[in-house]
């Protein structure tokens, strides 16, 4: 399956972007806001689908871009050999889409795409892999960096979201400084802005009508959240202000709803955590928090942070990687020393204590840093300054 494309832009220089799907995740997100903002900096993109189904898939299609969808089969065993031959078939479509267009660059986001990238060595000039977070799932598999060094050897860049991810790269793989570099994830300021007024989720009738003062969080219920820290937080704070609430947002995968449900049941604070579930559009839930506090034992740099910033919501964060990278102590809000729910509940504290005129204050610090440095044209303009100084002078 294919989708052509405006011919507007035909003119300009090509770079290939291989992505999984187009469900909504992080990595196809960026993509799609990268390949619709590359033309104003002297690029045009073409997408290299590996599933093509998803709901990004009519936003796409609305937007003009090119795509080509690669029959890629996901849902196979490994154990198969089914498996395999379609991994084969994947790696053909890859070659010869990228022979009939001539790319002057192929860039991949994520680990297997960066495998099925090697199939364009020779066939395109530069091959740009991506890396989005702390792989701690290779620590059990071993096999899995060493496809990755075998791959790395084709590559002319890496770029990592953050500096926390570009120095775990640097550790892990042992790839040369000169190679890795970091590109933050972007986000849509426009989309994402301050709400101008009250949240409905927080006006008489709405869900948290009852709420003097809004922390909330937003990720699937997957163990590195540490969720549980955010409901001792949350306990913490209830201790001492009667109209706290906490909000976590996110998909329930497994079991953990059921946990942490029971979990905030022991902590007292049941009436007091609302479990949203997952949200299509999560701009409704930003806009009624007061703060946001994320627990996470680690992370690349997490879309919903930005986005979080970019809606004017001051952050409380552990120090991991690239949310310690946004979010400026004591400014924008604030970064613990460590992972204790006492000292997360002091730097809440703090927000709360700032009053009005100084949570405006962080809030419009927030939305000024992401407006400056993290938005989506930021982004853009810095891939294509990465194409141009790979590729030479622009054709």
């Amino acid at each position: 399956m294919t989708n052509p494309g405006a011919a507007d832009n035909r003119e300009l220089p090509l770079v290939a972007l291989l992505l999984p799907s187009f469900r909504v995740g992080g990595a196809e997100r960026q993509a799609l806001e990268l390949a619709t903002r590359l033309p104003r900096h002297g690029w045009r993109a073409r997408l290299l689908v590996c599933e093509a189904e998803g709901p990004l898939r009519a936003e796409v299609e609305a937007r003009g871009l090119p795509w080509i969808g690669l029959g890629r089969e996901f849902w196979r065993s490994k154990a198969s050999p089914a498996f395999w031959l379609n991994a084969a078939r994947t790696l053909w479509r890859i070659r010869s889409d990228v022979r009939r267009h001539r790319p002057h660059v192929l860039q991949s986001f994520l680990f297997w795409e960066n495998q099925l990238a090697v199939a364009g060595v020779g066939a395109v000039p530069h091959l740009i892999q991506g890396r989005r977070d702390i792989p701690v799932y290779k620590d059990a598999r071993p096999w899995y960096q060493s496809m990755e060094n075998l791959s790395n050897r084709f590559v002319s860049r890496v770029v990592c979201n953050s500096e926390g991810v570009r120095r775990d790269a640097e550790r892990r793989e042992r790839l040369a400084p000169g190679r890795l570099m970091v590109i933050p994830n972007g986000v849509d300021t426009e989309r994402f802005a301050p709400a101008g007024g009250p949240s409905p989720l927080r006006r008489p009738g709405g869900q948290l009508a009852s709420a003097g003062f809004v922390v909330g969080t937003v990720g699937n219920l997957k163990a590195q959240k540490r969720h549980e820290l955010f409901l001792e937080t949350i306990a913490r704070l209830a201790g001492g202000s009667i109209g706290v609430h906490g909000v976590i947002v996110g998909d329930d995968r497994g079991s953990r709803r059921g946990e942490l449900e029971a979990l905030a049941a022991k902590l007292g604070v049941a009436d007091r955590v609302h479990f949203a579930g997952r949200a299509e559009d999560v701009r409704a839930w930003l806009h009624a928090f007061d703060c946001f506090l994320l627990t996470s034992d680690h992370e690349g740099m997490p879309n919903v942070v930005l986005e979080a910033m970019s809606c004017g919501v001051p952050v409380v964060t552990r120090p991991v990687e690239g949310i310690a990278e946004l979010v400026v102590d004591g400014t924008t809000g604030f970064v613990s020393r460590g992972a204790e729910s006492e000292e997360l509940a002091t730097l809440v504290g703090r927000v709360m204590d700032a009053g009005p005129e100084g949570h405006r204050t962080m809030a419009a610090a927030a939305r000024e840093r992401m407006v400056s440095g993290f938005s989506l044209d930021v982004m853009a303009g810095r891939y294509a300054a990465l194409y141009n100084q790979l590729c030479g002078a622009r054709r």
